[in-house]
């Protein structure tokens, strides 16, 4: 999920390998990928602009957004996606939301929830 590890790895050849041996392999992505043509199950997720949420750099520091576009197509937000495979492996959460997941970030983090940050 965010990340097409074909491409983006030093040495490609060898994720292809290790990619070929294994049994299942689920990519969550907005496009067709190096790493995708190796899935059994592509996920449609959303494009940063059709969702809510935060991204937390390095630092631990918080940048929020908001939804601009309503999602295309079966595409989800990434937690949607979670929520959504921990379903179908029989971990099923409770039903939960971007403010949620910005809560626990902060419980576990020293990062701002999603309803302060969203000033800064």
């Amino acid at each position: 999920m965010g990340s097409d590890p074909v491409k983006s790895h030093a040495d490609p050849d060898k994720v292809r390998l290790a990619l070929s041996k294994v049994p299942f392999i689920a990519v969550a992505d907005l496009f067709m990928t190096e790493t995708a043509k190796y899935a059994d199950a592509f996920i449609p997720v959303c494009y940063f602009a059709e969702k809510s949420g935060s991204f937390t750099n390095i630092e631990g520091r918080v940048q929020t957004f908001d939804k601009a576009l309503e999602p295309r197509g079966q595409s989800r937000a990434d937690w949607q996606v979670l929520s959504e495979l921990l379903a179908m492996v029989g971990k099923p959460v409770a039903v939960f939301s971007p403010l949620d997941v910005s809560l626990e970030i902060e419980e576990l983090s020293a990062a701002k929830p999603l309803e302060t940050a969203a000033g800064v």
